[in-house]
């Protein structure tokens, strides 16, 4: 309020916004700096993020698409425009993008699972695997990537290891009840009703 063209400090404040999911307030601090700053790729980023966490995905290409062409060395940048793909069914143009940023930074477990992902809404579940378990080589122990990973396994029939990942994403009967819908999703019932009645046994509530 002292000093409103201190842009630095407004795009720290634009990304607690993003943090705090108050997208649109965050919009507007980063398109406040960008009329006085409109080279900048901090802030074509941050409009990025905002446009994307909102649905606006052409508008999230634009304008990471202009942050990378600003500093092409931003690998944050190419992981978050991976993402706009991701929901626009590109997955292809996902992949290239996300191997970008991963020239940019390697082994970054955040990029490592979301390009496997990637690979498994391909349908190319063999090489998602390799690129979920380099990101836990990578050192991330996140709940989304085991579950990501679980679901990969099953589609390689894979049900022990599948059993495992999902234990470690969550409790036990949580695991066997999401290990029976993967297997739903293949078109294996049988199999899903052992699990469904397992969680049954250890939690009665499933």
């Amino acid at each position: 309020q002292a000093d409103p063209t201190r842009n630095t400090v407004r795009l720290k404040l634009g990304q607690m916004m993003l943090q705090q999911g108050m997208f649109d307030a965050a919009a507007t601090q980063f398109q406040d700096v960008l009329t006085r700053e409109p080279k900048s790729a901090p802030a074509h980023q941050g409009m990025g993020h905002a446009y994307l966490q909102q649905g606006k995905l052409r508008e999230a290409e634009t304008a990471l698409d202009r942050a990378i062409s600003l500093d092409p060395s931003n690998w944050v940048s190419q992981n978050l425009l991976g993402l706009v793909y991701d929901q626009q069914q590109r997955y292809s143009d996902a992949i290239v993008t996300y191997k970008s940023a991963l020239a940019i930074r390697p082994r970054e477990p955040n990029v490592l699972n979301n390009l496997g992902l990637a690979y498994a809404l391909s349908g190319d579940h063999e090489t998602a695997i390799r690129y979920f378990e380099e990101a836990l080589a990578a050192g991330s122990n996140s709940p989304k990537l085991h579950n990501n990973l679980g679901v990969a396994y099953v589609h390689h029939k894979r049900y022990v290891d599948a059993l495992e990942s999902f234990k470690k994403a969550m409790d036990e009967p949580l695991a066997y009840n999401n290990l029976g819908v993967a297997l739903l999703g293949v078109g294996n019932a049988r199999v899903a009703a052992v699990c469904f009645d397992k969680a049954i046994e250890l939690n009665p509530r499933y």
